[in-house]
């Protein structure tokens, strides 16, 4: 007979297998909340990038340095629905991360797991590579490390630029991390800011438009180096 310890053990997995979900489905989950962003910096070049809806229905999620020197942002859903993104709400560059205010667009949004998932978890990115837009990709976390004093996470799902600022989601469609960048020297080599230090953001400050952000001059990411390449992908005019 199995033991009570056993059997919650038993009962547990069970459970987690009940809820894990097929790829298809968590594509089809996410969906609805996952942007392509379109941005245009003051010298009129175009960048891609991603992002998704948190913690409100229009607000987005996405990497600081795809808008750290934007003049205009659009974001563009999967059923063709382009809305203007004002400016940004609160924003951490020690993390990478910015939250978007989306202008009156009022959406599904995701769910989000702060918990540190465990290493060899399969997990999926979500976003536009390349221009490709809404695609998805899969991999592990595959371990995690502290770069430049933020503790991040080690996954090999295949990164191109356009990924940054997407979601990584795991097997139960729950957002664990936002993809950030990747190493250009080496294979499937990426990595993704916690979804936690996001959630600590605060949806709720006054809008910083893109005019008063590039007036401020306080547009440059500082955290990037050579040996590290930004994942979001340059559009030729």
């Amino acid at each position: 007979m199995l033991s009570i310890i056993g059997l919650s053990l038993l009962l547990a997995v069970q459970l987690r297998a009940a809820q894990e979900l097929k790829p298809t489905e968590i594509y089809q989950r996410i969906l609805p909340s996952l942007v392509s962003l379109e941005v245009e910096n003051g010298a009129g070049e175009k960048f891609v990038g991603a992002g998704f809806l948190a913690l409100t229905n229009d607000v987005a999620v996405t990497s600081w340095h795809v808008v750290a020197d934007a003049r205009k942002v659009f974001a563009k859903f999967s059923d063709g629905k382009v809305v203007e993104v004002p400016g940004f709400l609160d924003r951490n560059e020690k993390s990478d991360l910015v939250l978007l205010r989306l202008s009156s667009e009022s959406r599904p949004r995701t769910q989000s797991n702060p918990a540190s998932p465990p290493i060899g978890t399969r997990v999926y990115a979500l976003g536009s590579p390349k221009g490709y837009d809404f695609s998805i990709t899969d991999g592990l976390v595959s371990q995690t490390h502290e770069v430049s004093g933020v503790q991040e996470l080690q996954i090999s799902c295949p990164i191109s630029g356009g990924n940054s600022g997407g979601p990584l989601v795991n097997e139960m469609g729950e957002v664990i991390g936002i993809v950030s960048w990747t190493k250009s020297d080496a294979q499937s080599l990426s990595f993704a800011i916690p979804v936690a230090l996001a959630l600590e953001l605060n949806p709720n400050h006054k809008v910083q438009t893109w005019d008063e952000l590039n007036d401020s001059k306080k547009g440059t990411l500082a955290v990037r180096t050579t040996q590290k390449e930004s994942s979001a992908y340059s559009v030729s005019k």
